[in-house]
């Protein structure tokens, strides 16, 4: 062999070696200098007045899901920005304006990466003495993969067992509720998909002049309950009352024995016991 066979042998081999590292080296490039793919993001504009429809000057507007701030300018006028969206779906959200003396106002919209900006006008309203005395809830409802559901019902019940407020999700899968008497509550969504039932509960402190948000994920409905009860009947546990939970046995590998076919829930007895340690 020629030593100018050899000289180009060498050189050819490398090349064929190189092209894949190369390549290799370019990918790892874009990965670690490319930097993140480009953040997607939305605003959200309007204008607040008062009730007789007077511009609102100073109102704090915000959002739930938090976002950002704004305050109205002179003109009542308000901008959002800047408000991170995901780059494929959609993402609900509350846009609430409040300022002192005034009742605040919600309203809800929808933001995507096709359609980054919507506007949402609120208007005030104001009590006779200019102190509010009520409260307003923001509840939104989605499925396990976070997409808001429109037309859930959704019932706000006292702490004394009363419901105080019903309401079916809108568009964007929220339930606005205004004018709810402060203390604690319990928030039941519910519907029914595919003939299957579909619930979820939580809890809020409704607090005279602020706007709380819950947000509310459905799952099935097993018959669960957030209130005591036996065999649907509601139960007042009084002083010394006790509950007891007492776990199944069995596993998964048994699921004959602990009755437990969902691999993410565990099965418990209630063993409920009054002041006098009988049983309920």
């Amino acid at each position: 062999m020629s030593s100018l066979s050899k000289f180009w042998r060498i050189p050819a081999l490398a090349i064929v070696l190189a092209l894949p590292f190369a390549a290799a080296c370019a990918d790892d490039e874009g990965a670690a200098f490319g930097g993140p793919p480009p953040t997607v993001t939305g605003t959200i504009s309007g204008k607040v007045t008062g009730p007789e429809g007077e511009a609102i000057v100073g109102a704090l507007v915000g959002t739930s899901p938090a976002t950002s701030t704004s305050l109205t300018d002179a003109e009542g006028n308000f901008q959002i920005t800047n408000i991170p969206l995901p780059s494929q779906g959609s993402q609900s959200f509350a846009v609430t304006a409040s300022k002192e003396g005034f009742t605040s106002a919600s309203t809800s919209v929808t933001l995507s990466a096709d359609q980054p900006t919507a506007t949402a006008n609120l208007q005030l309203t104001q009590p006779a003495d200019g102190r509010p005395t009520t409260g307003n809830l923001n509840v939104r409802v989605q499925n396990r993969q976070g997409a808001s559901i429109s037309g859930v019902a959704v019932t706000v019940v006292s702490a004394q067992g009363d419901t105080i407020a019903s309401a079916t999700t809108d568009p964007n899968g929220f339930a606005l509720f205004s004018d709810l008497e402060p203390g604690a509550v319990t928030v039941t969504a519910q519907t029914t998909i595919s003939g299957i039932p579909f619930r979820a509960s939580g809890g809020a402190n409704i607090v005279a002049g602020e706007t709380e948000f819950l947000e509310l994920t459905l799952t099935r409905d097993f018959g669960q309950t957030v209130f005591p009860n036996v065999e649907g009947e509601p139960v007042t546990l009084g002083p010394g009352s006790d509950i007891e939970l007492v776990p199944v046995p069995g596993g998964d590998s048994n699921p004959e024995i602990d009755c437990n076919i969902i691999r993410t829930q565990h099965m418990f007895i209630a063993r409920v016991t009054n002041e006098d340690g009988d049983l309920v």
